[in-house]
């Protein structure tokens, strides 16, 4: 079976009176002691669990307390995340986790995503959901009533909603956020609990209260879809088999065929007559169809099934909300099951469950981090930054053959440029508020793999976001004139440089600040005293993140370059080591006033650029390579110095590089250029390509196969 998904649901037994404002509060504080303690119960099975694969069980506690249980291939809880939602879960790519949450005693109808779910470490203080960290859909503008389950589709950057309060799927950006309205909506014939989404062949399946499956067919082309048609299980084409479909899930078969496996709830008044069912080619059904296996009955030990996942080996994992615990069922091989469970697992009031996905594209650091990358380079996502106006993002050949062919503006005017591996762009900017300006960085919706064109051409909260603190409600001081960033997708952090503090600030790349680095330190870190230095004298520009390091390079207008080692781990502290770009025999410091830098880590390579002494008035802009960048400190020679009136740098304001070749963007010049196979130039040497681009500042490589369109969802 090849990439099965599950998106996930949330159980309506358990509706239960709402608490006060104060009660809970006090539920939060007393999680530890009042929260469930899950336990295997054997199960009679042999216990086998299948391949190791870490799994997420949603649950509320005895204090209406709801929280995540991350566990192993055997649901064995060892640490927990209070998300405060009880809804159905998805991952995407990067490992962050998206949550559909019901009406609570204090949140409204919401869509939670949790930062590197599949990273941090539970408990700790990233143990909750935060607004540091994580950031969620909600309010009025986004007509959520009851949102049950989500699930994503990849190749479109959409989260799907399934809303039973008001009989709908609803469509969000996977980037949007706080009060952003739905892309569209599509209802459905009665109240929805789950749903999945085919990708490939944009169809959407959608289990619903009545016991059938309605499908349909171009949901997200549509766009709104009615429903195409419903699959309604029967063993003769005339009586129904289920009652109440809950969770579903699809599978991939080796000859192309979509297999479907879907929990049915049963009569509630039951409570004993829970099943599975399950499909093996669902892509022509429809009206009455019998199903390929049925688990049930006292062999099953099902009572209410709520939800369920498929890892890639096979096994299926149910969570009973009627019975409190979650089930596993070995695979018996082609696309079928144990009818018995191998094990079982108890818990207080479980309501969904998602494995954490194991994919490939997670092996990438960052997007924009190709020293040797494993995909062609195929576009370049560049930021102008004009004076006194917006500036634009835009995508041009990464061969510099032709002019740009995409230009969107991000509503404020640009001030520095980074994407992840999903195609989000970031900008930093400066934002109005109630205290005056204040910095921020805006997420732009795949706008590194699209839009830009046509009537899609600017900023829209519909699909994009505004990643700053919330003045109202926090003490912290703000960015003052944010500039360069960069994205860590390994931990999805967003760090950007400031010269007006001066200093760096680390965003979480879903939600708002987490934490400033002073610059130079003061002893509070998030103060706004700049210290010794005075604004202007040294001044951060570019950073690179070096994630296997925990090491920080930043260079600095001062001509240096600045090294922070284990930079996620302390706050207010000097750098541990200064780097003065010297001349070939490392006497002299022969740099200025530097912007761009690139750190290679596979080569241990610094390669960085400088402005020179007076931007705009000359071609004095220049490019220094150094080697064995891990160890360097204070007057290091340089192994490459590129510079003079053939190579047409005046001011290179930023840098990428791939491995081989360099890409420079010249602001004062107005022009984007190429040095192939780099490290054999030195001196006056001109580039290999170049393409004018009016006021262009920065510039990102694009790799092919980001944001790719299967997978994702579910262990692999």
């Amino acid at each position: 079976m090849l990439h099965p998904r599950s998106p996930r649901c949330q159980s309506a037994e358990f509706q239960r009176p709402s608490l006060s404002p104060f009660e809970v509060l006090m539920a939060s504080t007393m999680l530890l002691v009042a929260s469930c303690s899950s336990s295997d119960d054997g199960g009679g099975g042999s216990g086998d669990v299948g391949a190791p694969v870490r799994t997420y069980v949603a649950e509320t506690n005895s204090l209406e307390v709801s929280f995540i249980l991350r566990g192993s291939a055997d649901l064995t809880p060892n640490q927990q995340l209070i998300s405060a939602a009880s809804g159905g879960m998805a991952f995407d790519y990067l490992g962050n986790l998206y949550q559909a949450s019901p009406p609570g005693a204090l949140n409204g109808p919401s869509i939670k995503v949790l930062r590197q779910a599949a990273r941090r470490s539970f408990g700790n203080e990233e143990g909750g959901f935060s607004g540091e960290f994580d950031h969620k859909i909600e309010g009025f503008a986004t007509t959520l009533v009851e949102p049950r389950s989500v699930a994503l589709a990849h190749g479109s950057g959409r989260i799907l909603v399934a809303d039973s309060g008001d009989s709908s799927v609803k469509v969000f950006a996977m980037t949007s956020g706080g009060e952003a309205p739905p892309i569209f909506q599509s209802t459905t014939p009665v109240p929805p609990w789950d749903l999945a989404y085919d990708e490939p062949s944009d169809r959407l399946y959608v289990t619903q209260a009545d016991g059938s499956v309605a499908f349909f067919d171009q949901f997200l082309e549509l766009r709104p879809a009615s429903p195409s048609g419903s699959i309604l299980p029967s063993l003769d084409g005339t009586t129904p088999l289920s009652t109440d479909l809950r969770g579903i899930a699809l599978l991939a078969g080796p000859g192309g065929e979509v297999g479907l496996v879907v929990s049915d709830f049963g009569a509630e008044e039951n409570g004993t007559d829970g099943s599975i069912l399950v499909f093996d080619d669902v892509r022509t059904a429809s009206g009455p169809v019998a199903p390929d296996q049925v688990m049930g009955g006292a062999t099953a030990q099902l009572r209410g099934p709520v939800d369920l996942a498929v890892s890639a080996d096979g096994y299926l994992r149910v969570v009973d909300g009627e019975a409190r615990r979650v089930l596993i069922y070995p695979s018996s091989g082609a696309g079928r099951f144990q009818a018995a469970p191998s094990s079982t697992r108890s818990y207080f009031a479980p309501s969904a469950i998602a494995l954490e996905p194991i994919d490939p594209v997670r092996n990438y650091l960052t997007a924009s981090d190709l020293d040797s990358p494993a995909a062609p380079i195929v576009e370049l996502v560049l930021g102008t930054s004009p004076s006194g106006v917006n500036g634009e993002v835009l995508r041009a050949p990464a061969d510099l053959s032709g002019p740009p062919t995409a230009a969107f503006d991000p509503g404020k005017p640009l001030r520095g440029l980074g994407i992840d591996m999903l195609g989000t762009v970031y900008t930093s900017s400066i934002e109005d508020s109630f205290i005056g300006p204040v910095g921020a960085t805006r997420a732009m919706n795949r706008l590194a793999l699209e839009r830009g064109t046509g009537m899609d051409v600017t900023y829209d909260p519909a699909f994009d976001r505004l990643i700053w603190i919330e003045l109202l409600f926090s003490p912290a001081p703000t960015p003052v004139a944010p500039t360069a960033l960069e994205i860590d997708d390994e931990r999805g952090l967003l760090i950007v440089s400031d010269p007006g503090k001066p200093g760096i600030w680390t965003f979480g790349s879903n939600g708002g600040i987490w934490r400033a680095q002073d610059f130079p330190p003061n002893s509070d870190p998030l103060d706004l005293v700049e210290g010794g230095f005075a604004i202007g004298l040294a001044e951060p520009a570019m950073t690179d993140y070096d994630a296997g390091a925990d090491s920080l390079y930043v260079a600095v207008s001062n001509g240096t370059i600045y090294c922070f080692e284990g930079f996620t781990g302390s706050t207010g502290t000097l750098p541990d080591r200064v780097i003065n770009p010297a001349d070939a025999q490392g006497l002299s410091q022969v740099s200025r006033n530097l912007s761009g830098l690139v750190h290679d880590v596979e080569r241990d390579l610094l390669i960085v650029s400088d402005l020179g002494d007076d931007a705009g008035l000359g071609n004095d802009g220049a490019i220094f390579v150094i080697e064995g960048a891990s160890q360097a400190s204070g007057l290091t020679a340089t192994v490459s110095r590129i510079a003079g009136a053939s190579t047409g740098l005046d001011e290179p304001t930023g840098l990428a590089w791939d491995g081989s070749s360099l890409w420079v963007a010249d602001r004062a010049n107005g022009m984007v250029s190429r040095f192939d196979d780099l490290l054999s130039l030195d001196g006056d040497v001109a580039p290999t390509a170049t393409l004018a681009v009016p006021d262009v500042s920065f510039v990102v490589l694009r790799a092919e196969g980001l944001a790719p369109t299967s997978g994702g969802s579910i262990g692999q």
